[in-house]
C-alpha cells in the first residue's frame, strides 16, 4: 500500500509528519521516564530535556529544505541534551537528522559527515578503554557507531541508489531522443508513377549516391528512373 501523495518523498507533508511523529515519540519517552543518562544527574528536572527535544524536531522538519541549518540545530540540541545527561528520544531523533542530511544535503556534506563519524567512533573506543582500563570501554565507540556512523552509511547508500536511478532515466530519455532524431533524418523517397505504396520510405546507409542495386523491398518498376534523378541528402 502506497502512502498518499502528500506524504511522498520530498514533500512538505512528509517533513511535517516526520517532525510531529518525532516529537510525539520523544514526549512519550519523557513522560514514561525512559531517560538512560550517560552521566546521571538526579537533580536535573525532566522538563529541562524538553527544549533540546523541540529543537531536534525542528531540525527534522528542516532537513530537506535546509540540510546544513538542520544539522547545526540538531547537533547543538544533542550537545545540550548530553550535557544534561542524555535522553533516549533526542538521541534517536538525531539519527534521522544525520540520515536526511546525507540524503538531501550536498555531496560535500555527506563526505564530511562520514569522516567525522568514523573519527568519533575510533576516538570513542580509545577513550572508553583508557577511562575504564578495560576492553569493555570499546562500548563507547559502538554507541557512536550506532548513533552516528550507521545513519550516515544508510543515507549515503540511499543517495547513491537514487542518483544511479536518475542517471539511468536520463540515459533512457537520451536514447529515445536519438532514436526519434534518427527517424526524422531518414531519407524519404516521394511517390511517383509506377512506385508502389509499400516503397514510399527507405533509409539507406550513409552514402553519396543511391545504391546501384535496390533493396529487395524496392525492386519494382520506376527504381531506375528515381535512382538516376535523385541523390542521397
Amino acid at each position: 500500500m502506497r502512502p498518499p501523495p502528500w506524504l511522498g518523498s520530498g514533500t512538505l507533508g512528509r517533513d511535517l509528519t516526520l517532525a510531529g511523529a518525532s516529537l510525539a515519540g520523544g514526549l512519550v519517552l519523557l513522560t514514561l521516564g525512559w531517560q538512560p543518562q550517560i552521566r546521571p544527574h538526579p537533580d536535573v528536572p525532566p522538563a529541562l530535556f524538553l527544549p533540546p527535544l523541540l529543537a531536534m524536531c525542528v531540525a527534522v522538519g528542516l532537513c530537506r529544505v535546509a540540510p546544513r541549518s538542520s544539522l547545526g540545530v540538531g547537533t547543538g540540541a544533542l550537545v545540550v541534551d548530553i550535557a544534561l545527561g542524555g535522553s533516549l528520544g533526542t538521541i534517536l531523533i538525531y539519527t534521522q537528522v544525520l540520515y536526511d542530511a546525507c540524503v538531501y544535503g550536498p555531496a560535500r556534506l555527506w563526505r564530511w559527515l562520514l569522516r567525522v563519524t568514523v573519527g568519533l567512533s575510533l576516538a570513542g573506543a580509545v577513550v572508553g578503554v583508557l577511562l575504564s582500563d578495560q576492553w569493555s570501554g570499546v562500548a563507547v565507540g559502538v554507541l557512536v557507531v550506532l548513533v552516528g556512523l550507521l545513519p550516515v552509511l544508510t543515507g549515503i547508500s540511499v543517495r547513491q541508489y537514487r542518483d544511479q536511478a536518475a542517471a539511468e532515466r536520463a540515459r533512457a530519455e537520451q536514447t529515445a531522443r536519438l532514436v526519434e532524431l534518427d527517424r526524422w533524418q531518414a531519407v524519404r523517397v516521394p511517390n511517383g508513377p509506377g512506385w508502389p505504396g509499400n516503397c514510399t520510405m527507405w533509409s539507406p546507409t550513409i552514402s553519396a549516391r543511391w545504391p546501384s542495386t535496390p533493396p529487395p523491398c524496392c525492386r519494382c518498376p520506376g527504381w531506375t528512373a528515381v535512382r538516376s534523378s535523385r541523390r542521397c541528402g
